[in-house]
């Protein structure tokens, strides 16, 4: 809910849209579907509102397509023209090795065998 409102607000003020107002702001994010579709299913959730099986087995496939499609999305938009390439590739270096390499450390310190090896190692998911 902060992305799609608070976020978009600060987006529009600093990007290279008209003047920052409060009133042209606020229409613009009260306008974003996003925000109605989260507080809509807000409103679903909290009210306990059990939906119908034909439109689980419509919203389950839409469901697993948003993450690639949100994926493709922001690939879309990427520029690949850094200048300051080699101190951004040190430092994803850095946080993958090192985040492998202490996972490793903590399995290893810790005895940790099957799933809870390969949490704390990093290699799957906790979700």
């Amino acid at each position: 809910m902060m992305a799609n409102s608070y976020g978009y607000y600060l987006a529009g003020c600093y990007g290279n849209k008209s003047p920052c107002g409060f009133q042209g702001s606020l229409k613009r994010v009260l306008a974003l579907p996003v925000l109605w579709a989260g507080l809509v299913g807000l409103a679903v959730n909290l009210g306990g509102v059990q939906l119908p099986s034909f439109l689980w087995k419509l919203l389950e496939p839409l469901a697993a397509a948003n993450t690639p499609l949100a994926m493709l999305t922001l690939g879309s938009f990427l520029q690949l023209h850094y200048s300051n390439w080699k101190p951004m590739t040190l430092a994803v270096a850095l946080r993958i090795g090192m985040g492998f390499a202490l996972g490793q450390l903590v399995v290893f310190l810790a005895h940790l065998q099957g799933l809870d090896a390969e949490f704390a190692a990093g290699t799957i998911s906790p979700f």
